[in-house]
């Protein structure tokens, strides 16, 4: 049985029998979309299903998945390149506020590493992934000069990511392969030609290298430098010099290399234990001969006169 009452308001409520009540509960809309009975308010629900966008989607179960590609198979620092990021709809609908795309990489810092962003840029914003949907976005990032070359001790990674409130943003990283630039490369050249081999380099925080006085001007303009570990392996500083460290600042106009050799004490009379010889070589566009000779006059060849770290 069922009565009706009427109230000052004109509003009309129902009482229901418990029969009655369990029919009512087994036909709400709730419980159409969950599959059987609404055990009361639920807070959640709805508004995941408005959005279209799941509770498991957001902790990143079931989510979008993002997947960049530099459209060259290496680039050099300076340059413009193309990219390319592919999204692919996850288990339910997403929507992202933006979706940026990167070149990163680690350097050395006074307290460990961290991570440094060389170059960014957003190639879409305010999007709607569909389930299951496939899209490609296509954009350009403009690669640094000072950008680190990649070879062992440096690594440079593409990194995309969708931005999303409240939620794991879906991220994907591919490996990028960065050469040195020209000027870079005719200094290590010559070093090569000096029976100097150029072993691990590393990206340092600039304001870390120039208080190691190892690149003392470079934290006026740059965020990081490359430091090159080398070794004699021939020529005229076997016996002469244990070890050469090379750091290369570039700088839109020209490349300044901070030479810092660590002098065997057993190849200077007179003196005992070791100490550095500091050189700095100024790279625009002069030939790899014509560096070599520079590197030779500021490295010497076992003098023992030390110059002062001040240069």
């Amino acid at each position: 049985m069922t009565a009706t009452s009427s109230t000052g308001s004109g509003r009309t409520g129902t009482g229901t029998s418990r029969r009655g009540r369990r029919a009512a509960a087994s036909t709400s809309p709730a419980a159409d979309r969950l599959g059987g009975p609404s055990p009361g308010p639920t807070l959640f629900v709805p508004r995941y299903q408005d959005s279209r966008m799941g509770l498991l989607s957001r902790l990143g179960i079931g989510a979008a998945s993002v997947e960049p590609v530099l459209r060259a198979p290496r680039v050099t620092a300076g340059e413009t390149v193309p990219v390319r990021v592919t999204v692919e709809g996850g288990s339910d609908g997403q929507c992202a506020d933006a979706l940026t795309v990167r070149l990163a990489t680690v350097a050395g810092t006074d307290d460990g590493m961290r991570e440094v962003t060389l170059a960014t840029a957003t190639l879409a914003t305010d999007l709607t992934v569909e389930a299951g949907a496939r899209r490609a976005f296509d954009g350009e990032l403009a690669v640094p000069v000072w950008a680190p070359a990649t070879r062992e001790g440096t690594e440079v990674v593409l990194a995309a990511t969708l931005a999303m409130d409240w939620a794991r943003a879906p991220t994907g990283r591919t490996a990028v392969e960065v050469d040195v630039g020209p000027r870079l490369d005719r200094a290590l050249a010559a070093l090569v030609d000096l029976g100097i081999a150029v072993n691990r380099a590393q990206p340092v925080d600039a304001t870390t290298a120039a208080r190691e006085a190892t690149a003392p001007a470079a934290d006026r303009e740059l965020p990081i430098v490359q430091r090159f570990d080398c070794h004699p392996r021939g020529g005229p500083y076997v016996g002469r010099i244990r070890r050469l460290t090379l750091v290369a600042a570039p700088a839109p106009g020209g490349l300044t290399c901070y030479a810092s050799a660590d002098v065997d004490p057993d190849a200077v009379h007179g003196r005992t234990g070791g100490f550095e010889r500091f050189a700095t070589v100024e790279v625009t566009d002069q030939r790899v001969s014509t560096l070599r000779k520079e590197f030779e006059r500021a490295l010497g060849t076992g003098s023992t006169t030390e110059p002062s770290p001040g240069r």
